[in-house]
């Protein structure tokens, strides 16, 4: 009940808009202050159906819309503008003196009590390859023929420009070809239009613009490398650098195995690992007797 209400109370205002001329926004407040409620409504409008109309003026014109129907008694289409001023900006009050407290206390109630929007919109920024894109998520109900429209300017820029792309429920994705993020920052909006460009819902405006940062040119530098600390006598960098050390006592200790391999072999009584007693030959003096003849060798 609450959405079908708040839709036709949108496609109300965007009939009774005219055809697309310069809105002022005083033009709205002004027909409230001077009592003329049953003109309020088209006033309005105007500003509301504007996509470059400043966020605040978008406020401004649901708000007085609101309370010009609560004058005359109809609470479902003063909650339904209501509910439309929270879609653009969840935090929003009405301030102004001039509307009675019992006016506020039902803003405040559509506030706590939740609200049906007939669209919502969400964008988010994405890179396709070197293309930047703009992801717009539409929840809620859509008119035939609707385009979501990414409006987009570099910094310093004063002309916003815009891309399109056909609307559906869901994420639209909407290129921005030829944007540069290494060039500078981009400010950018959403709305989501008619045929006829009156605006049915949006995300930011032209006061309020999301931003892109600007990308770096400049290469990432290379985290600094922290000092190496010593490994524990298992770790791979312990034996990596006593690999020298292993290698020559390996050498060592195949050497002492394949002498004593060799001794064991050569002495048979000898038992294996041991050097056994071994028999060196001996030279004979020669002895001289009283008898040439009877010396021996």
């Amino acid at each position: 009940m609450r959405r079908s209400l708040a839709l036709a109370l949108a496609v109300a205002l965007g009939a009774a808009a005219p055809a697309r001329a310069e809105t002022d926004p005083a033009a709205c407040r002004k027909a409230y202050d001077g009592q003329r409620y049953d003109q309020v409504a088209s006033i309005c409008a105007e500003v509301i159906v504007d996509p470059t109309a400043s966020q605040a003026a978008v406020l401004t014109a649901w708000e007085v819309i609101g309370m010009a129907n609560l004058v005359v008694g109809r609470t479902g289409l003063a909650r339904a503008a209501f509910c439309q001023a929270l879609a653009v900006s969840p935090h929003y009050r009405p301030s102004d003196p001039i509307y009675p407290a019992r006016f506020v206390a039902v803003f405040e109630a559509v506030r706590q009590g939740g609200c049906a929007v007939p669209l919502r919109v969400a964008a988010e920024p994405r890179m396709r390859g070197a293309v930047l894109t703009i992801g717009v998520r539409l929840d809620g109900s859509l008119t035939a023929g609707s385009r979501a429209v990414v409006w987009f300017r570099r910094e310093g820029a004063t002309l916003w420009q815009r891309a399109t792309a056909p609307a559906q429920i869901g994420v639209t994705p909407v290129e921005l070809t030829g944007v540069n993020l290494r060039a500078a920052e981009l400010e950018y909006y959403v709305t989501v239009v008619t045929e006829s460009d009156r605006t049915l819902a949006r995300c930011g405006a032209p006061d309020q613009p999301r931003r892109l940062a600007r990308l770096s040119a400049v290469a990432p530098t290379p985290p600094a490398r922290e000092p190496a600390r010593p490994s524990a006598p298992g770790g791979p960098s312990f034996w990596r650098r006593t690999w020298v050390y292993w290698a020559v006592g390996a050498a060592a200790l195949a050497t002492v195995i394949a002498v004593s391999a060799g001794v064991a072999v050569g002495g048979s009584e000898t038992p294996t690992g041991t050097l056994g007693v071994q028999k060196l030959p001996q030279r004979l003096e020669p002895r001289y007797v009283s008898d040439p003849s009877a010396r021996r060798d």
